[in-house]
């Protein structure tokens, strides 16, 4: 699992590597991939550290992958939330 800050830089540098693209579909793809980042490293920022919550919290990312209503791109970052946030549970669950 990717930390916060980590997500950051690499949206940043994802940003960085659009003013320098040339090709118009590539700058589209790099600045929609850094938007991502940057929606997961902020979502992840606010995850709870109280296991209930985050327990709450993981079946609501469930919850939205199952329906699928979201685009592909969602699909993706709740995916990676999702498996963001069983991470930090099993981390919480082994500090007890």
């Amino acid at each position: 699992m990717k930390s916060v800050e980590e997500l950051r830089t690499e949206a940043r540098r994802l940003l960085d590597s659009v003013k320098t693209a040339t090709d118009s579909v590539r700058k589209l793809d790099l600045a929609t991939e850094a938007l991502e980042l940057a929606q997961r490293a902020e979502e992840l920022a606010r995850l709870p550290v109280d296991s209930e919550k985050l327990r709450v919290k993981i079946e609501r990312y469930r919850r939205l992958l199952a329906v699928r209503a979201a685009d592909e791109n969602q699909l993706r970052m709740f995916n990676d939330l999702l498996q963001d946030a069983e991470q930090l549970l099993e981390q919480l669950s082994h500090k007890r």
